[in-house]
């Protein structure tokens, strides 16, 4: 997970499938660490376009939750990245 937050830069903001946002670094951890800790398996596919100024990945993903029932979702993230090649923005929409 370690590598996950390090493609992000300090202050970057996410705005979550359900319009929460997350601003701080302790907010992002809790994300991931609640978001990997619920959904015990996954398998993505996903395709990646540059657009004007961020990039947008279309994706695809099943898995297997803590309880063991399955999902799918279908959704695009957008990023915005920084002069450093961190992500500053995050945008997750799902379908």
């Amino acid at each position: 997970m370690k590598k996950i937050i390090d493609f992000f830069a300090e202050g970057a903001t996410i705005t979550a499938a359900d319009g929460s946002k997350i601003t701080t670094h302790k907010q992002l951890v809790d994300f991931f660490q609640k978001f990997f800790h619920r959904n015990q398996q996954l398998k993505h596919i996903f395709k990646i376009s540059d657009q004007d100024e961020h990039y947008q990945t279309e994706w695809a993903v099943a898995g297997q939750k803590q309880d063991h029932t399955l999902f799918a979702l279908h959704g695009f993230d957008t990023y915005t990245f920084n002069a450093s090649h961190k992500i500053s923005q995050l945008k997750v929409t799902v379908l």
